[in-house]
């Protein structure tokens, strides 16, 4: 059991590769910063705000206030000449802390899409033909928690 619980939430290359890849797909805001020249705290703080465009040029993102420790006067400089780099002129940027929920951050849209995959995967397991026959057959239980998306 204990060994379940430390590779809970262990993911494979391809997982992680595949989740990647269905967040840029969902999220804007996700695959402009995967785009964009940063370094990696900077990018951490992105990827935990969600992208509000006020205007041409003008951005806010809203930061979870769990997160508040990522936004330093250095980071917003960072993320707002990167922004404005790929803007192609300057961007006036304003972080506000936000915990709104009806609103994702990238991360929480991959923390979503893994558990979209998690469902699908135990809804697989379970109507597997070959699964019903194994438990009817051995009298045996399936451990729902054991099962991972690929």
């Amino acid at each position: 059991k204990a060994l379940r619980t430390a590779l809970e939430h262990e993911k494979t290359p391809e997982l992680a590769l595949s989740l990647a890849e269905e967040l840029l797909e969902r999220d804007p805001w996700a695959a402009q910063v995967h785009w964009l020249e940063m370094p990696k705290p900077v990018q951490q703080l992105a990827l935990n705000a969600w992208k509000e465009d006020l205007a041409p040029g003008k951005v806010c993102l809203h930061l979870r206030a769990s997160q508040r420790h990522l936004n330093s006067a250095m980071a917003q400089k960072a993320l707002r000449d990167a922004l404005s780099a790929d803007f192609g002129a300057p961007v006036e940027l304003t972080i506000t802390e936000d915990d709104n929920s009806a609103m994702r951050t990238p991360l929480e849209w991959r923390q979503a899409i893994y558990e979209e995959k998690l469902m699908r995967a135990r809804e697989s397991i379970m109507n597997d033909s070959h699964i019903q026959m194994l438990r009817r057959y051995f009298d045996a239980e399936l451990d729902e928690d054991s099962i991972r998306p690929v």
